[in-house]
Parts: structure tokens; sequence; C-alpha cells
């Protein structure tokens, strides 16, 4: 006679907890998720779904590729070469973040603000529009030149 609906339950939840148990142990020691895992997995999963579009099909592999790298990273055990991969990933998204954050706020403030960039070290300075000409002293290297707000 088969089991009742209770014991079937039951089973499914032992085997369940099992599972867990045993993942846990293979997983032990492992670098798990991190910035850079969950990039790859974002853009592997906007490839594979751009990937549908009939001229893009080649974009699958690449996708599945991406996903696969991180999946890899998660379960490994090197710690260093993994912090290494973080670390770099990180310097680069940073400028690139630091860039478009810039370029948003010269946006914002194009109306009451210009910018310029010091010909001797090469940084920005911010200054008030509507001034006429004036003499703009570089906040980091104290060079002045002269420019029209």
């Amino acid at each position: 006679m088969g089991r009742g609906r209770g014991e079937a339950e039951h089973a499914l939840k032992d085997f369940w907890h099992q599972f867990k148990a045993k993942f846990r142990q293979a997983a032990y020691g492992c670098y798990g998720s991190d910035e850079l895992t969950n990039a790859l997995y974002t853009v592997g999963l906007a490839l594979i779904i751009v990937s549908l579009v009939p001229w893009f099909r080649f974009l699958y592999l690449l996708g599945f590729a991406l996903i696969v790298w991180g999946i890899y990273r998660c379960f490994s055990k090197n710690y260093a070469r993994r912090r290494k991969e973080r670390d770099a990933y990180l310097r680069l998204s940073g400028g690139i973040k630091k860039f478009f954050r810039i370029q948003k706020r010269r946006f914002r403030e194009r109306k009451e603000y210009r910018y310029y960039r010091c010909p001797t070290c090469r940084s920005y300075s911010r200054v008030p529009r509507g001034h006429g000409r004036i003499v703009i002293t570089c906040p980091k290297c104290r060079g002045q030149f002269e420019r029209k707000s």
C-alpha cells in the first residue's frame, strides 16, 4: 500500500534538509558572491535576453559563458585571485561611475555654473555664471588663469 500524504510530505522535507546540509558542506570555504559576480549574472542574463532577437543569436553563448564564470567564481576557493579580480572590477567601475556622476552634476548645474579645466594641473574648477571676465585660482595647484564666466 502507498504512503499517506503526511508520510510523503515528511519524506520530502527530510530530502530537502539533507540536500541543504550537503550543499552547505560542499560550499564551505567557497568565495561566494560579490559585486563582480552580480555584474556577471546581470550582463549575462541581459545578453541572453537580447539574443532572442534573430540578428543577435551569437550573444547567447557569451551570456551563458558570463553566467558560468559567475558560478565558477562563487564556488572557487582561491580567495586571493577572486579578490584581485574584484578589486580590478571596482577600480574600473568606480572610474566609470564617477565620470557619469560628474557629467550628471554638470548637466544639472549648467545654468548656474561653468566648469573650466586648469591649464597647469588639468583639474576642473566650478565658477558661477554671469560675472564677466574673471581670474580663476585653481584650488589644487593655486595656478591662476582668466576666463569669461
